[in-house]
């Protein structure tokens, strides 16, 4: 473990969630350095997506990202029961004018496999809004329990280039930990700083087991598993890794 090391974060997700974290380190006085890795695009539905959704009578939201794409039309779920993978998902869902939604306290897709209400799902139609070529996990599992399930794909992702002034700059700056929130941002991560910073000594904490396993394929050497993906949960396990031992129970 790092306990007694200054963590200086490698920031990279979107601008609003870096940003969000900045502060949050700030406050703490921890470092870091801010990439967006992925961009994302949105796509446009069409007829049958429009009449799948008329017709779902369960809906699932898998990241703040799949709310965004979908805003113009939460006003045709209102009805529905809605389910969100994550709290920071859910409580996105909630912002924006919906109050009933169910989410697991075990902030991934096996937390919200295991909620009691998706236990007996044979005949139901369900929708999962996610991006494009999202986790499968979910679709797979209801449909072994019976259920009709459609997957909409609201947004796509672009990967984002690190140009050589912001390499340059990373490398400067000398990161030790890494948060790593998809396997696409991990990916990412892998193709952009290699050769300029060494993996192997880099910190990575993983919002989850399918990233975990992921980064093991990697170089990364040291892997800390956060319980869910929101920013304070992250920052929460990055406290944990480097706090100095004497003063944990403080």
């Amino acid at each position: 473990m790092d306990s007694g090391i200054s963590p200086r974060l490698l920031l990279l997700r979107s601008e609003q969630d870096n940003a969000e974290m900045e502060i949050l380190c700030s406050e703490r006085g921890i470092k870091t350095f801010s990439f967006s890795a992925l961009k994302l695009l949105p796509k446009k539905l069409t007829q049958r997506n429009i009449q799948q959704l008329k017709e779902a009578e369960i809906i699932i939201f898998c990241s703040k990202p799949a709310v965004t794409f979908f805003q113009q039309y939460l006003n045709h779920i209102e009805q529905k029961k809605i389910f969100a993978v994550g709290k920071s998902t859910g409580r996105f869902l909630k912002g924006s004018g919906l109050e009933t939604v169910q989410i697991p306290q075990q902030q991934d897709s096996e937390g919200l496999l295991a909620l009691s209400t998706l236990q007996k799902v044979c005949g139901k139609k369900i929708l999962v809004i996610s991006g494009e070529n999202g986790l499968d996990t979910i679709q797979q599992r209801l449909v072994e329990r019976g259920a009709f399930v459609d997957k909409l794909e609201v947004y796509q992702r672009q990967k984002n280039q690190m140009d050589n002034g912001t390499l340059l700059a990373l490398k400067k700056f000398k990161p030790n930990c890494v948060l790593i929130t998809s396997v696409e941002i991990l990916e990412s991560c892998v193709k952009a700083v290699a050769g300029y910073i060494d993996l192997s000594k880099l910190h990575i904490i993983s919002a989850s087991k399918r990233i975990t396993q992921a980064a093991k394929l990697k170089t990364f050497q040291c892997i800390t598993q956060s319980e869910g993906a929101s920013n304070l949960v992250m920052l929460r396990k990055v406290l944990e890794v480097y706090t100095p031992p004497e003063n944990k129970n403080e």
